[in-house]
């Protein structure tokens, strides 16, 4: 018998996801591209420390991801009308 553990999705911590928006809309290229690395790979590393799955860890930290740049997306929107 095996189990996995079920992690609450990285997504829906609301104290992360605005962390990981507030980086993203105050750097910019390279310097923003170097810190949400920098992010995914602590992320990734506590997940599997956490005994999550590597491929499980990973589609985490891309929904975070994705959820981030939606929020910003959003934002951005309603900021234009």
């Amino acid at each position: 018998m095996s189990s996995s553990v079920v992690a609450f999705p990285l997504y829906r911590h609301q104290k992360l996801l605005i962390g990981v928006v507030h980086v993203l809309r105050v750097k910019h290229g390279d310097e923003a591209n170097s810190a949400w690395k920098k992010m995914a790979k602590e992320l990734l590393g506590h997940l599997t420390d956490s005994g999550v799955k590597a491929e499980a860890a990973e589609a985490e930290v891309r929904h975070l991801l994705y959820a981030a740049l939606a929020e910003i997306k959003n934002d951005a929107a309603t900021a234009s009308g």
